[in-house]
């Protein structure tokens, strides 16, 4: 009996990661025209910053991936930012950041690159 209700409390506590668990609200993006600087941030609130946190930010020019920054935590309880050079970026490009949580969900946010 007593391994029943154990394998039956580790079951209920697997199945609830995922709704203790928060994808990324939303992933926003900035662009520094001068210094060609993508500023990606994303707002994820964690109580445990190094339990549960952003584990990568992915970013793709019109398609191609240009960057991937893995994490092994976040930078506080209140989310994530990543700065990225981009001097090849031109105006008119389409750039795509995709911030994944490390125990469930992703979130993506696009901009498209101004003219000077």
């Amino acid at each position: 009996m007593k391994t029943r209700m154990m394998t039956l409390m580790v079951v209920m506590m697997i199945f609830s990661l995922p709704a203790l668990a928060s994808p990324p609200s939303k992933v926003e993006l900035s662009w520094d025209v001068a210094s060609k600087t993508l500023t990606v941030a994303v707002p994820h609130y964690s109580i445990n910053p190094k339990g549960h946190f952003i584990k990568s930010v992915k970013v793709t020019v019109d398609g191609k991936e240009v960057a991937l920054k893995e994490f092994t935590s976040q930078e506080n309880t209140q989310g994530q930012t990543v700065k990225l050079p981009l001097p090849d970026a031109k105006p008119g490009q389409t750039v795509t950041a995709t911030a994944t949580c490390n125990l469930f969900g992703a979130g993506e946010g696009k901009l498209v690159i101004p003219q000077p």
